[in-house]
């Protein structure tokens, strides 16, 4: 009973539960299929890219974007002509590949007794049991976000799963202390190319190509300041190059575009050092407009 009370009112009431309902109420063409983590969420706003939805989240993996793009596909029956996946410089980090939070949404999505087996862990049976028993445990600062929300109406706009930030870059002081420490979190002592996030990066590719979806991977604009400190941790050159020597065996992707530095100059287009901002998306929406429809 509090299991299924926690899941129909706290978590469809969470910012990733009302894009799952504003996705099931999308009745446009789906030409292009947002997905990846904030970095992608805050970026493109689909009022502005055309034929497009934004279905990324905040620190989704991807592993999390295979079982969701199977989902959408298989279970709701929407198959995008292309989806839209961003490989940056930390996507592929052991950062991500155990940061699988909020699992009492993550649980219509994941299958955690495959990931147990690719993991070789055990644990993700336990998040399953938990996830699907006990959703509610450990997680009482959403429901405190719930009734704050019902007290005081402060709910983030949503837009076709754009998630707009106004935080402004701008207003940092001390910019490059700051861009290292973004560095820092994704990338030190970790290790860069796990092989866990490139597996499941494989899958994507392969469920693509066996479901005739395109693939566009990109590089998502930040600032130079973190373009600079990443590159102490995880030298750009030969990592892309590592990424390269995967995509060029999957025909089904249709290219590989660098908008790292698209904003360049621009701090007041981000909310940090690596996130677009409010400012920022449409300027960077408009530009994938220009660049994408007509073309794919």
């Amino acid at each position: 009973m509090l299991d299924a009370t926690y899941k129909h009112f706290i978590v469809n009431s969470a910012i990733d539960g009302r894009k799952d309902r504003q996705f099931d109420n999308f009745r446009d063409s789906l030409k292009y299929l947002l997905m990846g983590d904030s970095y992608m969420q805050g970026s493109v706003n689909p009022l502005v890219f055309d034929s497009s939805f934004n279905y990324a989240s905040s620190n989704e993996n991807f592993a999390q974007s295979y079982y969701k793009l199977k989902n959408i596909v298989e279970i709701r029956k929407r198959k995008p002509a292309c989806i839209i996946l961003p490989v940056d410089i930390s996507s592929f980090s052991s950062f991500r590949t155990d940061r699988f939070r909020y699992d009492p949404y993550w649980i219509r999505y994941i299958d955690y007794f495959e990931l147990a087996k690719v993991k070789n862990d055990r644990d993700y049976i336990y998040k399953w049991i938990s996830a699907i028993f006990f959703s509610y445990a450990g997680n009482y600062d959403m429901i405190f976000k719930y009734f704050n929300l019902l007290l005081h109406g402060n709910r983030e706009p949503i837009i076709l799963g754009y998630l707009p930030r106004f935080d402004n870059f701008n207003n940092v002081k001390d910019k490059q202390k700051a861009a290292a420490e973004r560095a820092d979190l994704y990338l030190k002592g970790f290790n860069p190319w796990d092989k866990d996030m490139v597996w499941f990066f494989r899958k994507i590719l392969e469920y693509c190509t066996a479901t005739d979806i395109k693939v566009i991977l990109v590089r998502l604009p930040v600032t130079e300041e973190y373009q600079t400190e990443a590159a102490k941790l995880n030298p750009p050159g030969p990592f892309y190059r590592k990424i390269d020597s995967i995509v060029w065996q999957y025909p089904v992707v249709l290219h590989e575009y660098d908008f790292q530095s698209y904003l360049s100059g621009h701090p007041e287009y981000f909310r940090n050092p690596d996130h677009i901002n409010n400012r920022g998306a449409p300027v960077f929406s408009a530009m994938l407009n220009e660049e994408f429809n007509g073309k794919y």
